[in-house]
């Protein structure tokens, strides 16, 4: 028999019940209330699977409860996914339980999966100050924005990217071929380095110990990226008149 969500209910009750809270469903449009030494109004929303819809009641729930909970059914494949992570994190920062039955077991068992407590921003700042420092250093190292934001599929133009180009390009234009030849243009010899030895995009070609020559699919990277390139090179004021052919 299919699940249906009055299948949350007993386990749900029990579950405030063992709080010591008086328990009343269906109370005012709220799906479940607790009622704790007279005094502290819990609301409890329940879904089988957890949505916008039933995050969107509950946080309309909080206008009226001290302590408000989202209760679904437990989907194991679900918990694991990055997006149920993310809404994990989106629950916490809005001061929403979680709870989740397993109805699989018997008799159902409820876990308490985010506790409706007030999160701490300031905390959250400070654990995340080195991913907010990379996302400042990406963004100042980056010429300009040739990316079109929602994409999903395309190559995304990253500060390292460019870096590529510029080198490829004064490697098949110039025919430098040793890291210390591209100093002058703004690329440290320790950067052109990692771009050779790595060569993540398949762009370079190893010669002999420490020389290089662009590959084949670097000289289409440089045709596919011709306008990035163009504005790169002014930039730097790179202009001697070769053209990506020669």
């Amino acid at each position: 028999m299919a699940t249906r969500e009055t299948d949350l209910h007993d386990p749900i009750k029990g579950w405030l019940e063992a709080q010591g809270c008086a328990v009343r469903s269906e109370v005012k449009g709220i799906d479940m209330v607790g009622l704790y030494e007279n005094e502290l109004l819990v609301a409890i929303e329940m879904k089988l699977k957890l949505n916008l819809e039933v995050i969107n009641q509950a946080v309309e729930r909080q206008g009226i409860a001290d302590l408000v909970y989202i209760a679904v059914a437990h989907d194991f494949k679900a918990v694991e996914t990055k997006r149920f992570k993310m809404t994990l994190l989106t629950l916490k920062r809005l001061n929403l339980g979680l709870l989740l039955v397993n109805l699989r077991a018997e008799p159902p068992i409820v876990s308490l999966l985010v506790k409706p407590e007030a999160f701490d921003f300031e905390k959250s700042r400070k654990l995340k100050k080195n991913r907010k420092e990379l996302v400042i250093q990406e963004f100042k190292k980056r010429s300009g924005d040739f990316n079109k934001a929602g994409s999903t599929k395309a190559k995304l133009m990253t500060a390292y990217r460019e870096q590529c180009l510029l080198v490829a390009y004064l490697m098949h234009a110039r025919g430098f071929a040793k890291s210390k030849e591209f100093e002058p243009y703004g690329v440290p010899s320790k950067v052109v380095g990692n771009i050779l030895g790595r060569d993540f995009n398949g762009w370079f070609q190893r010669l002999s110990k420490g020389e290089y020559c662009i590959s084949e699919t670097g000289i289409k990277a440089l045709e596919e990226n011709a306008a990035v390139l163009a504005f790169l090179l002014k930039e730097r004021g790179i202009n001697d008149g070769r053209g990506l052919a020669e």
